[in-house]
Parts: C-alpha cells; structure tokens; sequence
C-alpha cells in the first residue's frame, strides 16, 4: 500500500526525532548531572583541604600555646628559684652581717672593759706614786722628790691607745657604727685626728676620766678638746657635743 508509505514514514521519523531529543535530553541531563557531581567532588576536596589546613593551623596554634606555656612556666620556676636564691643569700649575708655586728659589739665591749681595767690600774699606781711622793717629802725632806713627780706624771701621760690599737679600733668602731667616720667628715668637715678620735669615743659614751685614760692625756687635755671642738662647730651654749655626735 504505496500510499500508506508516506504517512508511516512521516509519523517514523516524528517518533525518531522525538526520541532523538529524548535521548539527546537525557544525554545532556546525564552530562549536567556529572558535571554537577564533579562539582560536588571539587567542592568535597575544598572543604577537606580547607578542614585540613585549619585542624593544621588549629594544631599548630595548640601547639605554640603549649611551647609558650611551657617555656614560661619554666622561666618562671627559675626566676622563683632565682628569687628564692636571693632571698636565702640575703638571709645569710644577713645573719652573717648580725654575727659579725654581736661579735664586733662584744669586741667594742671587751675594749672598753679593758679601758677601764687600764684606767683603774693607772689611779691606783697614780695612787701608790703620790702616796710614796708625799711619804718620802715627810719622812725624809732631804731626799729630792723629781723622780717621783716624773713617774707619776710619766703615768699619767701613758698613751693607751696607741696608732697601730688606734687602726684597729676603728675597724672594729666602723663594724658595729658603720660609715660613722664618714660622716663624721661629710658633715662635720675640718676635725683634726685629735678631734676625731674625740668625737668617736663621745660616741660610745665613754666619761671623760675613760676617754682621758684612753688618749693618754691628763683631764684638763680632754676639756680643752671640747672647747675647741665647740668653737669649731660654732655650738650654741645649750648645744651639746654628745647630741651633735650621737646624730651622726
């Protein structure tokens, strides 16, 4: 049926092209969807490598605040064992400060009690001297009295503290009133040695009798450095030499 040919052809070649475009649609559909998929892929790997990288950084950052953490607990323990070194040198230069202060103020003490000792020997001798003095003069007027006179006044011109005992004192005077001599100068400047050595026995609060045996000079010496002393310091009359001296 020649003339049925035509129509089966057109409506053959309607279905073709129908499913031409079917297949051509699913065939891009397909594509799309691959290139969708491949895009998820892509995106997929971003996302792990960026996760990746910040659990790195993360890490990382974890991993500098321990160092940081550590290392300043580490400076810290040794800057308090530093400190706490210190502390236990300080404590020890302390007490060794303190021994040597006891055992300088019993050496001052020992010295002033041998002072004493001395000066009561010296008036006891002065004592025996004058008496064999006067006992010879009414006993025997004849006999010349100068030697006596002389021992006796030899005696009392005995020099106690002499300059090497004078060396040594004030090293042991500068132990237990430390910088007193310089500031003795700084304040007090123009004192002679004789002055000095006044000024460091009125600090240790000695009589005048004491420091008299101690200098090896006779009462009236010792007066006569405190009156040149005040003239010195300019010292009004109830200004006293003792007061001036223990503020230094």
């Amino acid at each position: 049926k020649p003339e049925l040919v035509s129509l089966y052809m057109d409506s053959a070649f309607m279905v073709k092209d129908s499913l031409k475009r079917v297949f051509d649609h699913i065939v891009l559909t397909r594509a799309n969807q691959k290139l969708e998929l491949e895009k998820i892929a892509l995106e997929t790997e971003r996302l792990k490598y960026t996760r990746t990288q910040q659990i790195y950084i993360r890490n990382s950052i974890i991993g500098i605040l321990v160092f940081i953490l550590v290392v300043g607990l580490m400076l810290f323990n040794k800057h308090r064992q530093e400190v706490k070194n210190r502390e236990i040198a300080a404590q020890a230069e302390k007490e060794r400060m303190e021994t040597d202060l006891q055992l300088a103020t019993a050496r001052l003490g020992v010295f002033l009690k041998t002072v004493q000792l001395k000066n009561s020997e010296l008036e006891r001798a002065a004592e025996e001297l004058e008496s064999l003095r006067l006992s010879a003069t009414e006993t025997v007027p004849q006999v010349p009295v100068n030697v006596t006179e002389q021992d006796l006044e030899q005696l009392q011109q005995t020099t106690i503290l002499t300059e090497d005992d004078w060396q040594n004192f004030k090293l042991l005077f500068e132990k237990v009133h430390p910088g007193f001599f310089e500031r003795l100068k700084t304040k007090l400047p123009g004192l002679s040695p004789a002055d000095i050595r006044f000024a460091a026995l009125t600090k240790l609060k000695l009589s005048p009798k004491e420091m008299a045996g101690t200098l090896g000079v006779g009462a009236d010496a010792i007066r006569q450095y405190r009156s040149r002393l005040r003239k010195k310091l300019k010292l009004q009359p109830e200004e006293e030499i003792e007061s001036l001296v223990e503020g230094v």
